[in-house]
């Protein structure tokens, strides 16, 4: 992408983000009352000490619902505000800086370690940031190493600096870098480095610039750098053996524990705070559509893509998003793709793992029994015309844009580029009253396939207009 194109783009997603403060409207009544009964029992059948949850919809609208105790003593109840730590979802974070920067042309995926930083042992310096964000770098996972624990346990108050962690943590590699794929939290460790050098910021100042603040996310933080402000969920572990869980809040001082897994898994959030966040990177507002397309394809080996994890579910549903695991919180922030909504659980203790994707599918299920229509946003409607969602979307290879007239009227229906550009003409001309309905298959006015992307399609009918996003994945 030029210089030219990386400014268009920049301009676009700051206009995004003005219009992304407006805040969804909230989900009606009867039916948050049916995702709090289904979190509620959820909760108690595999015994959760506490949940919080959120969904932010394009399609339904934004829902936050909270379940259990943060501490048993005086009933301290789970309320939708309180802060849990997100462990690895915190990769997305340090991902979506990293396109960010490949986007104003900062640096590139492509570059290597050597372009970057100092010689390290045990780290081949060949290795690119590309494969780093892909777990394809070879580098061991610093979590797995056998001192890991044995070396933080020894002074839980101290605050490891990144190059410590890199010299005193990383074992021999695993592989030659890009031959195979190994999940490893020291790739991140290392992109966060990449970023304070590229930047001369610190990773939490990127953070606020960049993510939280055009986004309102006043209640996210990146642990040991920021203090965290607000009311934090307490973390519950088996402390001493007895199968009984403990508060380990009032036990541990994490200080080691975060300040070691840093840019790999140190962020806390709230539910909807977290659901915001990616729901907001696939609707385009936080990286150009280009970089979201690298982000977004997934290996159908690793099922990963760049700080990211997609997979479909038995009912044919794709998710993409991440999950996090710490000591004492689970973590779960996936979209699904097909109704443009974003679902966030949060547990303050470890156990989520694979129990969340039955919730959220419970809760998918529930959204589209109530409003069972799943083409996206709803009509646009004026005096002239009423112009439909596209269906499908998202849509591959072809979709139809359907739309009513109310009188005859000379009609300009195209389609363009997240960058504005026009990429297909589908009518040009008068039309009849009535309703009319138009294929694109994906290609543009040359008769080339379009890639991947957001696309607008924009209608034009005497002196009033109207636009829809659509969604082509290839």
């Amino acid at each position: 992408m030029n210089k030219f194109i990386h400014k268009i783009c920049v301009s676009i997603l700051a206009v995004l983000i003005i219009t992304a403060s407006v805040p969804a409207q909230n989900i009606d009544n009867s039916l948050s009352a049916e995702l709090q009964k289904q979190l509620d029992q959820f909760r108690s059948q595999y015994q959760f000490k506490g949940m919080s949850a959120s969904i932010v919809s394009n399609e339904y609208g934004k829902w936050n619902g909270a379940s259990g105790v943060s501490q048993e003593s005086g009933n301290n109840l789970i309320t939708s505000d309180m802060i849990f730590g997100i462990g690895s979802v915190t990769k997305t974070y340090i991902a979506t800086l990293i396109m960010q920067l490949e986007d104003e042309g900062i640096l590139s995926i492509n570059d290597s370690l050597t372009n970057w930083l100092p010689s390290y042992p045990n780290i081949e310096s060949t290795i690119t940031l590309k494969q780093l964000l892909k777990h394809k770098s070879g580098i061991s996972d610093l979590i797995q190493n056998p001192l890991f624990f044995e070396v933080l346990n020894k002074n839980h108050l101290h605050v490891w600096s990144d190059e410590e962690i890199i010299l005193k943590l990383v074992d021999k590699p695993l592989f030659q870098p890009g031959t195979s794929y190994s999940y490893s939290n020291t790739n991140y460790i290392l992109l966060g480095m990449i970023l304070k050098k590229a930047t001369g910021k610190s990773i939490s100042v990127l953070l606020r610039e960049r993510i939280l603040v055009p986004l309102n996310l006043n209640h996210t933080f990146l642990a040991i750098e920021d203090s965290l402000k607000g009311n934090i969920a307490h973390g519950w572990l088996d402390v001493d053996g007895d199968s009984n869980l403990d508060d380990f809040t009032d036990f541990w001082q994490p200080n080691a524990f975060y300040s070691a897994l840093w840019t790999a898994g140190a962020m806390y959030s709230t539910a909807e705070e977290a659901a915001v966040f990616m729901n907001a990177l696939f609707k385009g507002e936080l990286v150009c559509p280009n970089s979201l397309d690298k982000m977004m394809e997934i290996n159908s080996q690793s099922h990963n893509g760049l700080g990211l994890f997609g997979f479909t579910t038995p009912n044919n549903t794709f998710m993409i998003g991440h999950d996090g695991f710490t000591l004492e919180y689970s973590s779960f922030v996936y979209h699904d793709v097909a109704s443009k909504s974003t679902f966030s659980v949060l547990v303050n203790q470890r156990d989520l793992d694979q129990h969340s994707m039955m919730l959220i599918m419970g809760f998918i299920k529930t959204l589209k029994d109530y409003m069972p229509t799943s083409t996206g946003s709803k009509a646009t409607k004026s005096d002239s015309f009423q112009l439909n969602q596209n269906w499908p979307n998202p849509f591959n290879p072809s979709t139809n844009i359907s739309f009513t007239l109310e009188k005859a009227d000379v009609i300009q229906l195209n389609i363009y580029s997240i960058l504005g550009e026009i990429v297909k003409t589908l009518v040009d001309g008068e039309l009849s009253a009535g309703k009319h309905s138009y294929l694109w298959d994906g290609k543009n006015d040359s008769g080339m396939a379009v890639t991947s992307g957001t696309y607008i399609y924009h209608l034009i009918a005497g002196q009033v207009s109207g636009s829809k996003q659509m969604l082509l994945i290839r």
